[in-house]
């Protein structure tokens, strides 16, 4: 699964643009002392296309103040 979602260009597209959304967004929590930032990802095709996802993004977010924690409600 993970090789077929790695091909997929609307995946991938998906995963770059919520990557660089929240690489834009974060300083800016981190400057205002925020405690936490929480990102969730939902998938409605059973599938688990949002594990990957979220799997991806947790490796994307470019911040050495920020260590982001995985959590999968359903997997």
């Amino acid at each position: 699964m993970q090789t077929f979602l790695a091909r997929e260009h609307a995946v991938t597209d998906m995963i770059a643009d919520i990557a660089a959304f929240m690489n834009k967004w974060i300083p800016l929590f981190i400057a205002e002392n925020r405690s936490y930032l929480t990102l969730g990802v939902g998938c409605t095709g059973g599938h688990h296309r949002s594990v990957y996802i979220v799997e991806k993004l947790s490796t994307m977010i470019d911040n050495d103040t920020l260590k982001p924690q995985v959590k999968h409600r359903d997997m």
